[in-house]
């Protein structure tokens, strides 16, 4: 538990116990941000394969944030629980901002598709347009793509991570993003037991559980079993990274539905906080 107990104050006293970071927004961009945005919403991807950005891109508007030394592009819209989900993420980017941003400038092309994670059907292979939401350039601060409006504050820890040049290259590739993903889904939890003020372990039980239900269907159901499967740099192999840390993973939660996405929705440590 002590790695958990770390993260947890590194965000507390890092973010919690200091002012969020000022915000100022733009509705009307210049022509050289709507070029950029018109860039990465067009840049050939290997994750994006459905087109996410491209949709988004054509419903519009364009907007412009910036977090202290951050900016970030807010590309599409969203109406309802949705858009109000968004507005609750950014406050969240800036929690993350002020302790992984602190020594470069992040830019980042958050495209609001509202298309959510589902596991395909039984005995398909799960593939980058099931699980993915983001990428970025290595070692390229102004390059963060993420393509979905769900779970965008777990996807940002995790491209922040590549984009600080984080990476160990002398590992295979599914090696390094179980370990961006194991790091990524701690980060994560620890910002939402600040966020609700839950205990480190409770946030940490209600993360592992909702990935070892996945990870036991993904064996179970879809043939996810090593490296050389798709999704287990995301999934299985992650909880492998967390047991070679020695932190505990909390038994299968109970969960029945269909969501792929990696961090536990927001609503369970909400929930929680509201039982204690």
């Amino acid at each position: 538990m002590e790695r958990i107990h770390e993260v947890y104050n590194l965000i507390k006293y890092g973010a919690y116990k200091k002012k969020p970071l000022h915000m100022t927004l733009w509705a009307g961009l210049p022509e050289k941000d709507t070029a950029l945005i018109k860039k990465f919403a067009e840049e050939p991807s290997n994750f994006d394969g459905d087109n996410f950005r491209i949709n988004a891109y054509k419903r519009g508007p364009l907007s412009k944030l910036q977090l202290g030394d951050h900016t970030i592009y807010t590309i599409g819209s969203l109406t309802g629980a949705a858009a109000r989900s968004v507005i609750k993420q950014i406050n969240k980017f800036s929690r993350v901002l002020q302790i992984m941003g602190s020594s470069k400038s992040y830019t980042i092309y958050w495209f609001l598709s509202p298309v959510e994670r589902k596991f395909p059907s039984h005995g398909e292979p799960v593939l980058a347009k099931h699980i993915n939401g983001g990428y970025c350039h290595a070692c390229k601060p102004e390059t963060i793509v993420i393509y979905r409006a769900e779970d965008a504050v777990r996807v940002l820890i995790h491209e922040l991570m590549h984009a600080a040049c984080l990476d160990d290259h002398s590992k295979p590739i599914p090696v390094v993003e179980a370990e961006t993903e194991a790091w990524a889904e701690l980060f994560y939890s620890m910002l939402m037991a600040n966020e609700y003020g839950l205990s480190p372990g409770d946030a940490w039980n209600i993360q592992s559980s909702w990935s070892a239900r996945q990870n036991i269907r993904l064996q179970k159901d879809h043939s996810v079993k090593g490296p050389s499967d798709y999704a287990w740099r995301y999934t299985v192999g992650k909880e492998g990274v967390w047991r070679r840390w020695n932190m505990p993973v909390a038994p299968p939660s109970n969960y029945s539905g269909n969501s792929l996405s990696l961090g536990a929705p927001e609503n369970f440590f909400e929930k929680s906080s509201a039982k204690n």
